[in-house]
């Protein structure tokens, strides 16, 4: 390799490696070839020291030298240019009228998966042409010298200016678009037991304190005895009161009127029906969902609960105003594995929702629901 290919590989290793540098190279012999490379690297050498003392050195050294000019040159260039940059950038807009509300499926994920990471990543790819074109525009606008322009036309300096920037984005369009998000939700008891049948099939049976009907009791903390006997003075059949124990600790403490109760269950049609609340969801409070954690979830007094077949279009009158904040954890095994909590988004693809029966104004869905992440 000829002295003067290694002062070209100098250039090439170091990002200085315009083609019209490496003209320049080819065109002049060895001594002009590192004088000219000296001149535009060091130019501190040029000024203040004798060339030919310098050139007298060996070539190993010369191209040492070089080489830490070459780094400091290429280093005060690229501090020049990041110190024209702003102290931060909003890379991407997301418009108010901009949400998730037609996207309930990518929602209802989020709780399947217990992790915001699926909806999170779908959001950047929306905005990530956005983001780019913006990157591209904040470096279009910098004013630059030609020294500087000629730096940053190489593109793994470009590359180094364009992370800079993104380093400094404080723009969040996942977070912007939850906030523009407000979706109908609702919490389900899913349950292991056979199904809730409707007021006709218990008509035939009876009620009893036991399987399913014994968990949406249980759920609601009302008073067995309590409930039969007020369930008799309505004419519903209970069979023997030994069956219905009297749990005086849950009196004053119950989340729903038992006339309430008595109601729903008298005008349940349904024949696979769950304790169902409704909700409304501000989705930006998904934002603190970044890994897999459990989820907590609390439905403010006032809100509703009822008997709903999201199966086979059945419903009860989801009339049951709960008497204080009622709290669960998502997922989590009560009686056994397949026992618990399940929150839809009501529109999703998962069977049938409230609205699709009962075509409701949006001020029966009630208040938002409050979330708490519980790590595993």
């Amino acid at each position: 390799m000829t002295d003067k290919q290694r002062i070209i590989n100098c250039l090439v290793a170091n990002n200085l490696h315009s083609q019209l540098l490496i003209d320049t190279c080819l065109d002049l012999n060895e001594k002009n070839a590192l004088q000219y490379l000296v001149w535009i690297s060091m130019p501190e050498i040029k000024n203040n020291f004798i060339w030919e003392e310098f050139s007298n050195r060996p070539y190993s050294e010369i191209i040492d030298i070089l080489i830490k000019a070459i780094d400091t040159r290429d280093a005060t260039i690229k501090n020049q240019i990041i110190a024209k940059l702003d102290k931060d950038y909003n890379l991407t807009y997301v418009d108010y009228r901009e949400d998730l509300s037609d996207r309930p499926n990518d929602l209802q994920k989020v709780f399947d998966d217990q992790s915001l990471e699926s909806l999170q990543e779908k959001i950047w790819n929306w905005y990530e042409e956005q983001e780019f074109h913006s990157m591209n525009e904040a470096i279009e606008n910098l004013k630059l010298t030609n020294e500087e322009q000629e730096w940053i036309d190489d593109d793994r300096n470009y590359d180094i200016i364009r992370d800079t920037i993104y380093d400094r984005n404080d723009s969040d369009p996942t977070t912007d678009i939850l906030k523009n998000t407000k979706v109908n939700v609702r919490i389900e008891l899913c349950s292991n037991y056979d199904i809730m049948p409707s007021a006709h099939m218990y008509s035939q049976t009876g009620y009893q304190y036991e399987d399913i009907f014994k968990q949406i009791v249980d759920a609601l903390n009302l008073n067995p005895r309590k409930l039969q006997k007020l369930m008799q003075a309505d004419w519903l059949d209970t069979g023997p009161k030994l069956n219905w124990p009297i749990k005086k600790q849950r009196d004053w403490m119950e989340f729903v009127k038992y006339e309430d109760f008595i109601s729903e269950l008298n005008e349940s049609v349904g024949t696979c029906n769950h304790l169902t609340f409704m909700a409304t969801l501000d989705c930006v409070d998904l934002r603190e969902l970044e890994h897999e954690e459990q989820i907590a979830i609390t439905i403010p007094a006032g809100n509703t609960c009822g008997l709903f077949d999201d199966s086979t279009w059945s419903w009860s009158m989801m009339e049951c105003t709960l008497l204080r904040d009622f709290s669960v954890i998502l997922k989590q095994p009560l009686d056994s594995v397949h026992d618990y909590y399940e929150l839809y988004i009501d529109h999703s693809d998962r069977w049938y929702g409230i609205d699709e029966v009962y075509w409701m104004t949006q001020e029966v869905w009630g208040n938002p629901i409050k979330l708490l992440n519980l790590p595993f």
